[in-house]
């Protein structure tokens, strides 16, 4: 059941809040619930995380600004520090059926600030 919100990811990767599910987004705060995370989740797509008002779409709301009364100011650092507006990594699975035979291939690709997409990791099989 937890399988498709867990992920083995290098330290300091953030959690991208706009593609986020809700279990997901609900797992930031103790007071927060699954009703919390939909109406966080109503609202994307998320321009930009903090209300910075010289931030080119400026006039967006920023998750902050929604997610501020349910996570707690006392959160501030957990959500600067975790959590982010775009997704770096992103796994490529490829089925190829030939005949009979059968061959499945996972890549992790990471998609750096400059858009540059390589691949970290490449494996055959199951997961």
């Amino acid at each position: 059941l937890l399988e498709r919100y867990v992920a083995a990811l290098p330290s300091g990767t953030k959690i991208n809040v706009n593609t986020a599910e809700d279990p997901v987004l609900a797992s930031f705060a103790e007071s927060a619930s699954l009703a919390t995370a939909e109406r966080l989740r109503a609202t994307r797509p998320y321009c930009q995380l903090w209300d910075d008002p010289n931030a080119a779409g400026a006039s967006d709301v920023s998750f902050w600004a929604d997610a501020k009364n349910i996570i707690g100011d006392e959160n501030q650092a957990f959500v600067k520090e975790n959590l982010g507006i775009a997704t770096e990594y992103f796994q490529l699975k490829v089925a190829v059926t030939l005949g009979t035979a059968q061959l499945t291939m996972y890549s992790l690709m990471h998609r750096d600030a400059q858009g540059l997409v390589t691949t970290k990791l490449r494996y055959f099989g199951t997961k």
